[in-house]
């Protein structure tokens, strides 16, 4: 009876842990992501849906573990596959976003975005993500939208004040940009591309002397700044100051 016992509760045992393995699998997967051996991770990944493949959080992991080791094409596969299963995980369209991104396609980046914020309204990121990918193709007014939005949610987020500012200028609004700039600055003193930019602003204004003020505080913050360096040495030719021009040029 007491064999019958011990085999009874062996196979309990081992039922129960079959029965967890994926969800094991799937952590395991997750901790050595956080190593930052995403091979491994995606190796665990593998194992946990080859139980379960109809689990779209673990092809989400899996495709984040492919992203991270620039394997972006089989990235994208695998959080179609995510997707395919269910629709409504902002994290597959997040990864697809970024991936598509990576490989240069950002009309489809843009998209995918845009639906990652319509599903989660609130994520900065992914708003200020959706607005960026929007001004590399040249729908400024649009990425103004996903801009605004952010800011709604926070304010002070330098880093879409910084892109709302760049879309401003785009668009002709370079006063306003310049404001925006200023708040910035405000915010963070060191900030060496708002300053650069703010130059862009001034500059599109004609106001070329606080331009080069504007350009020589970024590089006084670094002074081997290559866009503010080349924004100053073209404003220094457009005023004909040549040998100034080519002193900071050669340097």
């Amino acid at each position: 009876m007491r064999i019958i016992c011990m085999a009874l509760c062996s196979f309990m045992l081992t039922a129960v842990c079959l029965a967890e393995e994926p969800e094991y699998f799937d952590w395991k997967g997750m901790k050595l992501y956080a190593e930052k051996n995403y091979t491994g991770a995606a190796a665990y990944f593998d194992m946990a849906l080859a139980q379960n493949p109809n689990n779209a959080d673990v092809w989400i992991h899996k495709g984040d573990a492919l992203r991270a080791n620039k394997t972006y094409n089989e990235s994208l596969v695998t959080y179609a596959k995510a997707l395919n299963i269910d629709r409504n995980k902002p994290a597959a369209w997040t990864g697809l976003a970024n991936s598509y991104a990576s490989v240069g396609n950002y009309q489809y980046a843009a998209a995918a975005m845009i639906n990652a914020t319509a599903l989660d309204p609130k994520s900065v990121a992914n708003l200020n993500n959706a607005g960026y990918y929007l001004q590399i193709l040249g729908e400024f007014n649009q990425s103004l939208v996903y801009f605004d939005k952010g800011l709604e949610i926070d304010p002070k987020n330098k880093d879409v004040m910084l892109r709302k500012g760049n879309s401003l200028i785009a668009m002709g609004n370079a006063s306003q940009a310049a404001d925006l700039y200023d708040q910035l600055i405000a915010l963070d003193p060191a900030n060496k591309a708002a300053y650069n930019a703010k130059g862009l602003a001034l500059e599109a204004e004609g106001n070329f002397a606080e331009a080069m003020a504007s350009y020589n505080k970024a590089l006084e913050i670094d002074p081997k700044y290559g866009a503010a360096k080349g924004n100053l040495v073209h404003m220094l030719l457009v005023l004909k100051r040549y040998g100034e021009a080519m002193r900071n040029y050669i340097i």
